[in-house]
């Protein structure tokens, strides 16, 4: 995934064994991962060659251990990995990285339209950026706010929708994760409903769901890190 909060698969490199153009695969794989199976394939893929040569001034002998190459790449098919072209890796990593990129900067702009600003001009658009001030406001929510912060949780719900989709699609552990951020998004849903609603104030609202979202976002990396 890559990781996110995020973690992704594992590109690396066999130069004994693969040519420079292209590189093992395998969805969701670490550095360990990796050197530990390429270990073992290496060892049962390894066979000691002699040659020797003799003419009429003398001759000479040659023993030296190398690696069958198809026996190597089989091995690391049966556990999972597979050989990719590197410049096509490189296009994929980066149309991956740019559609995350994106759908961030889709919620960036939501957050800084004129019609929702009666609703963002008090919130922060990301929960955990809740300043002192925004978590002391007494203040109830107006008519106008309301009608910002319905259109605010609509469209970011669809949004949300498409990074959750995108985290399944794209990364090993995605699924992990949108789950973790759909419990998040359902908590965030009934907070917004308690402010909608006039039972707490704008201030509580901010600090409820800056404590949310920092749960959410140790909650991921843990699921991150494990994976």
């Amino acid at each position: 995934m890559k990781r996110i909060a995020v973690a992704s698969s594992i590109i690396l490199l066999l130069s004994a064994c693969a040519n420079n153009n292209s590189v093992w695969i395998k969805p969701g794989a670490t550095q360990a991962d990796f050197a530990q199976e390429r270990y073992a394939c290496m060892q049962q893929s390894q066979h000691r060659v002699s040659s020797a040569y003799v003419d009429q001034y003398g001759g000479s002998s040659n023993s030296q251990v190398t690696t069958n190459t198809p026996l190597f790449g089989a091995c690391m098919n049966a556990r999972g990995w597979y050989l990719q072209d590197k410049r096509q890796q490189e296009a994929v990593n980066q149309a991956t990285t740019n559609g995350w990129e994106a759908l961030i900067e889709e919620q960036r702009q939501l957050c800084a339209r004129d019609d929702l600003r009666p609703h963002y001009s008090k919130t922060p658009c990301q929960a955990e950026d809740a300043t002192l001030e925004q978590a002391a406001d007494k203040s109830r929510i107006t008519p106008s706010e309301k009608e910002a912060l319905s259109k605010a949780k609509s469209e970011g719900a669809a949004i949300n929708k498409r990074m959750n989709d995108y985290l399944r699609k794209n990364y090993a552990n995605g699924n992990s994760i949108a789950l973790l951020r759909e419990h998040a998004i359902a908590e965030l849903d009934k907070v917004a409903l308690d402010f909608y609603e006039g039972r707490i104030s704008r201030g509580e609202y901010n600090k409820r769901r800056r404590d949310i979202a920092q749960q959410a976002r140790e909650q991921t990396t843990r699921v991150a890190a494990a994976n």
